[in-house]
């Protein structure tokens, strides 16, 4: 039998941790768009109970979210999924499941769940990790797969796994 050698780089790491952060900043930003409406009263409140916490809620979440998405901009600067063989699909099928599976376990034991932002907070890192389990593999696999019949798919397949795991992460929630 032959031996089976996973490629295992930081070309096929990168990429997959920097779609992770910008999936996570992306849920988050979008949560404080949601705690600034219910501060404003635009949106009935049911996580906030007065507009002065939702207001401070909906600050700290949006600069967390700037943060967690400027990490993969500034350290890791890799737009690109290159899955030149079936090893690279495996293996950044792998790094994302094992990259999800880490941050699953970290934010489910660093996050208090008693104020009711913070418990919405670890549903949103529970999603973004669950949809990185379950998705996030059958996309790199079906970008693979037709890449030869949907040329386009080779060049944006970053943009549409990012697209993909974010919009997922509804089904999550």
């Amino acid at each position: 039998m032959k031996n089976i050698n996973l490629n295992l780089s930081r070309k096929n790491f990168q990429p997959v941790l920097s779609l992770y952060f910008f999936t996570l900043s992306a849920s988050m930003l979008g949560f404080s768009i949601y705690l600034f409406l219910e501060a404003v009263s635009i949106v009935p409140s049911k996580i906030t109970t007065w507009s002065g916490e939702g207001l401070l809620w909906a600050l700290v979440t949006f600069f967390a979210g700037l943060f967690i998405g400027y990490l993969p901009v500034e350290f890791f600067n890799s737009y690109s999924i290159n899955l030149n063989s079936f090893k690279d699909l495996v293996t950044s099928i792998l790094y994302s499941i094992v990259i999800s599976l880490f941050f699953l376990v970290m934010f489910q034991l660093l996050i208090p769940k008693n104020p009711s932002v913070l418990l919405e907070i670890y549903n949103i890192t529970n999603a973004v990790s669950l949809s990185g389990f379950i998705v996030v593999p059958g996309i790199l696999f079906l970008t693979d797969y037709f890449k030869n019949s949907i040329f386009i798919l080779e060049k944006f397949r970053f943009s549409i796994t990012l697209f993909f795991w974010t919009v997922s992460i509804q089904i999550f929630l």
